[in-house]
């Protein structure tokens, strides 16, 4: 039933080559006071592994990933379901299956349950028998699923302050006692930092909050890439003989190396570099 999805996000995470080139993202937690302001961050190194212990974790049931434009929020979401998927296949009893949902594709969606029902269905096609949401409850009560949103800021792009914080609790009713959801935004989409933290936080009230006791949210966000991560990209883009010359071109130049810092610039700074005096 499930082959035309592993076929499909198979296919999606190999024509990018994402296994041969991505490079592990770092990650933070912040600490924000009553006025906003961060007062101290939880620093770590390897974003994947970050989540593998969090998927090991009881209780903690929901994740959300805050990331600027071009931080990598896509290519860690389609990484993260292929490697799970391959986790999921050696080891089925013990491993959740990934469901990966592309938000962006699902704009019209207005309810959890439309949302879903697309995305097995209509997207990747699954022979599903009688409804295909109840399929999802069933597995996510039997927390044989793990969740992964990508592109909350996809959903509506201009809507007011108040369908945002409701567009996020009609996401959170996929979230259950067994489940493990991971979903993705950019820090942009907010207007402060305190914003971000209580709308994917779950402390805003929408018109339909669901009440969850105790909290089971956590807020992470994605880090800019450091030297060391720059020039791995870089080297595994490029061939041996001049990816480490390159690179360290690139790391001495503040302006380009700043840009650098963004995963989604690095590509764009390799095709024009020939033109970069």
């Amino acid at each position: 039933v499930w082959g035309p999805y592993f076929d499909s996000l198979t296919a999606l995470v190999e024509r990018d080559l994402i296994p041969k080139l991505y490079v592990d993202l770092s990650c933070y937690k912040p600490e924000i006071d009553d006025q906003g302001a961060e007062t101290s961050r939880s620093e770590h190194p390897s974003l994947v592994e970050y989540i593998r212990q969090w998927l090991a974790e009881r209780g903690k049931m929901h994740m959300s990933l805050l990331g600027e434009f071009g931080a990598g929020k896509t290519w860690f979401c389609r990484h993260l379901a292929y490697s799970q998927l391959k986790r999921y296949l050696a080891h089925p009893v013990n491993e959740r299956l990934p469901l990966l949902i592309t938000l962006r594709d699902f704009s019209k969606a207005m309810t959890a349950e439309q949302l879903i029902n697309d995305a097995l269905i209509e997207q990747y096609k699954l022979p599903f028998v009688g409804s295909a949401f109840e399929v999802f409850q069933e597995l996510n009560r039997q927390g044989k699923l793990f969740l992964i949103l990508d592109g909350f800021d996809e959903m509506a792009r201009q809507v007011d302050y108040q369908t945002v914080v409701d567009n996020f609790w009609e996401l959170a009713r996929l979230v259950d006692d067994s489940s493990k959801v991971v979903i993705t935004c950019r820090t942009e989409y907010f207007r402060w930092a305190d914003e971000s933290a209580k709308v994917m936080g779950g402390e805003e009230f929408g018109r339909r909050t669901i009440v969850l006791t105790p909290p089971r949210f956590e807020v992470i966000h994605i880090s800019p890439f450091i030297d060391d991560q720059i020039r791995a990209v870089i080297k595994k883009r490029l061939p041996a003989q001049n990816g480490a010359e390159i690179a360290q071109k690139i790391l001495d130049t503040p302006n380009l190396c700043e840009m650098a810092k963004k995963p989604v610039l690095i590509e764009l700074l390799l095709a024009s570099l020939e033109e970069v005096s």
